[in-house]
């Protein structure tokens, strides 16, 4: 298995009403464990690429422009949260 790596998780558009309270700006590193603060369908919906991001050692998304990052939203489609997940790769 490859080794695992942090990935930051930052709102970066929000619009509606988020019942959870997150906002533009608000930022947690995923190391393992769901953090506190974060709504847990919009944790759910960014799993599949959580993984991928922890555990790749090359390129994932091929849709995305900058390997190490990608974009992905709640599932509330009338109140949509805009997640961009960054990989955190170690020095070296």
């Amino acid at each position: 298995m490859s080794k695992r790596v942090d990935v930051e998780v930052e709102v970066i558009s929000q619009k509606g009403f988020c019942g959870q309270g997150n906002k533009v700006g608000d930022k947690w590193v995923i190391k393992g464990k769901t953090p506190e603060g974060i709504c847990i369908s919009a944790f759910c919906s960014m799993m599949p690429f959580l993984n991928v991001m922890r555990y790749a050692e090359k390129d994932s998304f091929p849709f995305s422009k900058n390997p190490d990052e990608v974009t992905c939203a709640c599932p509330d489609s009338e109140n949509p949260v805009v997640f961009r997940l960054r990989r955190i790769r170690p020095p070296g």
